[in-house]
């Protein structure tokens, strides 16, 4: 077949403007998507900022022995051998005592803060909020004091919200996006890695499972299946990794015992301190000190594995002849987890004032939820519906005001997400109704 030089020049032509077009249509969809991430890496540039302000003027906070005893162990031995508490937390920040044995927990503890800040930045989109909304509210977040004061403390309340935010992302996101199994599968590594760091999110399955039920997820029995499976192959591959075999924590019996004898209304605002007096009264003299290493807590430590059986024995036994007064504390035990943390800080000082901002929050959201406008769907019912799956076991077991740290912060970026949306329609009723008088 011959060409004439015309129709060369035409074919070379079209074919350019082709090529041309079509790579400037992925040139600009590349820069929207970048144009998207813009705010985000803004944002991740001011998490630096205010934790470096933090660094400068508040400094390492008290570390907590019974994150920090694990923590060194597995920086210096890369085992935890421990199987008293979860071993997330104290995992984490051994990986960072890896990489610097000096810095290594301040390193792991600002990772887990900008992680959290992406999580909530990704969870507001996901809400409806703009890349750059999200940015700004997630900025809010970021100085909240619950969570600025406290990025070099080795507390676990900023991993428990990063899971938080996590597992809400991964529902929405598999909601939005039901056809790609790879949002399902991220999903399923979250719920395991946040189990692997407390517990008792292990409830944060059925809230999954019930959402997509809610709102016809597709393939429902076969996707539970897979979660169960890939989640539960997760926490057993990482628990293997850190202790050297997969492990459930001890700690359960301990709790329940400390919030189930006949000391523990003595003890109200920390019922951990009524098993001494518990276990006095049953001949065993008991010493609470968790400065020691938890790998050898010794006879008379309540931590100890031989009381174990005797923990739940008599906590079932004191559950079943003191039905009113169990139901009694776990009514409350809601209360002391929305009652402001004091016992450290006084209220009229600046450490006391920061815990009454904190203390706001739950109130200040529930407010929000019932005067402002309502968003549809799983995004307007899936932060309560954490925030009953993170309560419930406390007001079961055991609860204190500093575990409601969490939920503050994921309360707060809610309740920033419902003022922007409200504010976004009221702005567009205004713009419509001005359009028609013009």
């Amino acid at each position: 077949m011959h060409f004439h030089q015309e129709q060369i020049f035409f074919i070379i032509k079209t074919d350019f403007l082709f090529a041309l077009t079509n790579g400037g249509m992925y040139l600009s969809a590349a820069a929207s998507r970048m144009s998207s991430l813009t705010p985000l890496l803004l944002l991740l540039g001011f998490g630096l900022i205010v934790a470096a302000f933090i660094h400068a003027t508040i400094g390492y906070g008290l570390p907590t022995p019974e994150c920090l005893h694990p923590a060194v162990e597995f920086g210096e031995h890369h085992r935890i051998s421990s199987d008293f508490l979860p071993v997330g937390y104290s995992a984490f920040l051994g990986l960072g005592m890896m990489v610097t044995h000096d810095d290594g927990l301040s390193l792991a503890n600002l990772a887990i803060y900008l992680l959290l800040l992406s999580f909530c930045w990704s969870f507001l989109r996901l809400r409806g909020l703009s890349s750059r909304y999200a940015a700004l509210a997630s900025a809010v977040v970021a100085v909240f004091p619950g969570l600025s004061v406290s990025i070099f403390k080795v507390m676990d309340s900023a991993m428990t919200a990063m899971f938080l935010f996590a597992v809400m992302v991964g529902v929405l996101s598999t909601l939005r996006w039901s056809a790609r199994w790879m949002a399902d599968a991220a999903l399923a590594v979250l719920l395991g890695c946040a189990v692997m760091t407390r517990t008792n999110l292990l409830l944060l399955v059925p809230v999954v499972w019930l959402i997509w039920w809610r709102y016809g997820l597709p393939r429902l029995v076969a996707r539970i299946g897979g979660q169960l499976v890939l989640g539960a192959a997760t926490y057993l591959a990482l628990t293997t990794a850190v202790h050297g075999r997969p492990f459930l924590p001890h700690n359960g019996p301990y709790n329940l015992f400390a919030g189930a004898n006949e000391f523990t209304s003595q003890f109200i605002t920390n019922e951990e301190d009524s098993l001494v007096p518990a276990l006095a009264a049953r001949g065993i003299h008991a010493i609470v000190d968790w400065d020691i290493d938890p790998n050898q807590p010794g006879a008379n430590d309540p931590r100890d594995r031989q009381y174990e059986r005797m923990y739940q024995h008599e906590a079932l036994h004191y559950i079943r002849t003191h039905p009113a007064q169990t139901l009694e504390r776990v009514v409350w035990r809601g209360g002391i987890f929305l009652m402001p943390d004091l016992q450290v800080h006084p209220a009229k000082t600046f450490g006391g004032i920061l815990k009454l901002i904190g203390f706001a929050m739950m109130p200040l959201w529930l407010l929000g939820r019932v005067l402002l406008p309502k968003q549809m769907g799983a995004a307007g019912v899936i932060v309560p519906a954490v925030c009953v799956a993170y309560v419930l076991p406390f007001m079961l077991i055991v609860s204190s005001p500093r575990f409601r740290v969490p939920l503050e912060i994921v309360c707060l970026s809610d309740l920033l997400a419902s003022v922007v949306l409200a504010w976004q329609r009221r702005q567009a009723r205004a713009a419509s109704e001005g359009a028609l008088y013009v």
